[in-house]
């Protein structure tokens, strides 16, 4: 399971700098164009479709699973604090399994939906009249990989190895605030 961990946390750290990078780059583009915009009255075509399009699921789909890996998406705890160790186990297991589900159908459709956009042909309504598929295969990479990431989670959860990676998280995060 250790290569399986260090395989994908790998893959994760590729697409989290993918999705770094693009953010970047979207900054600098919107950038120029409010600077061509405001001065020369003159902005940038297309500038709203394609970081909204194209950009933004690269941005937020490529960096999901990296994410869930530093677990730094939203969580409640408020009961979990007082549920015992088996039953917070439980717990995660139960609520990894249900969004593994839903991701894997989630992804699925988006895949098919990517292949029928790209057998028809579909194409954006604005002037630049791009192709809309690439961005459906953005967004289903990034939701494969995701589904990946909560599926080792929870073998990991499974075979207990997730308490010392938490435990140092924790130790960091209070390290951190002192």
């Amino acid at each position: 399971m250790g290569v399986i961990n260090r395989w994908l946390d790998k893959l994760d750290n590729f697409f989290g700098y993918i999705s770094a990078a693009v953010l970047f780059i979207m900054m600098i583009w919107i950038f120029v164009d409010v600077i061509l915009r405001t001065a020369f009255h003159s902005p940038i075509t297309g500038t709203l479709e394609l970081t909204g399009e194209y950009l933004m699921p690269i941005i937020v789909y490529f960096a999901i699973s990296y994410t869930q890996k530093h677990k730094g998406h939203v969580n409640v705890d408020l009961l979990e604090q007082k549920f015992s160790k088996n039953f917070k186990i439980i717990t995660r297991i139960f609520s990894n399994l249900c969004a593994l589900f839903i991701y894997l159908l989630l992804g699925i459709n988006n895949f098919q939906q990517a292949l029928e956009s790209f057998a028809t042909d579909t194409r954006s309504s604005s002037l630049l009249n791009y192709p809309l598929g690439p961005a459906l295969v953005i967004i289903s990479i990034g939701i494969l990989l995701f589904t990946l990431r909560i599926l080792v989670d929870s073998i990991n959860i499974m075979s207990g190895k997730t308490d010392s990676q938490e435990n140092e998280l924790s130790q960091e995060s209070s390290t951190l605030a002192n």
